[in-house]
């Protein structure tokens, strides 16, 4: 007979009553993820585990406060709020930083060097991207959020977050296509120049 794992939600009523031990469960839940998230929009490891324990010690201190919904999405809008801040911190847009940390989903060095590249081009393109449509498609693709949830944190309808992931989806691609149509070109260019 299998025992089912308990849901987030159980969980954390349960860590809301006292029990330390389901707390450290929802961090090995969350804990690769965010991490990752962090890494990747900051590019700095250190800053990445400062962030990470900041979402938990938030989650630690709203415990009492929990009414019950989606634990994921309470989770994960404490930890895009704690971006938001380190990118105002910094004073610029959020952009991702090419980091020497492994991507935890692949094996092979070489996929892992090709996958940081092309994620590290991402997030670049993505500080291209308006406020709206930056903060829709990270919600929403990065952080996994569904479009209801995308909208309480945005503020908007869902319909209205489902529409900034759309378009901001569509400027995400112009942006690569055309970032990778001027490496094209100047490469041609380089190959053209006598020697």
């Amino acid at each position: 007979m299998s025992k089912e794992s308990p849901t987030d939600e159980a969980l954390m009523h349960a860590y809301a009553r006292g029990n330390a031990a389901s707390f450290e469960i929802l961090y090995d839940r969350y804990e690769r993820k965010l991490f990752s998230f962090f890494l990747r929009a900051i590019g700095d490891r250190t800053r990445a585990e400062d962030l990470l324990q900041q979402t938990f010690l938030n989650v630690h201190r709203a415990r009492s406060r929990y009414r019950g919904g989606g634990v994921a999405a309470w989770i994960n809008s404490i930890a895009y709020n704690l971006y938001k801040q380190e990118c105002r911190r910094r004073s610029r847009k959020p952009e991702a930083h090419l980091s020497d940390e492994p991507l935890a989903t692949n094996s092979d060095a070489a996929a892992r060097t090709d996958a940081s590249h092309e994620l590290g081009r991402v997030w670049r393109a993505l500080g291209q991207l308006s406020d709206a449509q930056r903060e829709a498609v990270v919600l929403c693709r990065f952080l996994e959020l569904d479009y209801r949830e995308a909208a309480e944190q945005l503020g908007c309808s869902e319909d209205a977050a489902k529409l900034r992931v759309f378009r901001g989806l569509a400027s995400l691609r112009a942006v690569l296509e055309n970032t990778d149509s001027h490496k094209k070109t100047t490469s041609s260019q380089k190959n053209d120049e006598p020697a």
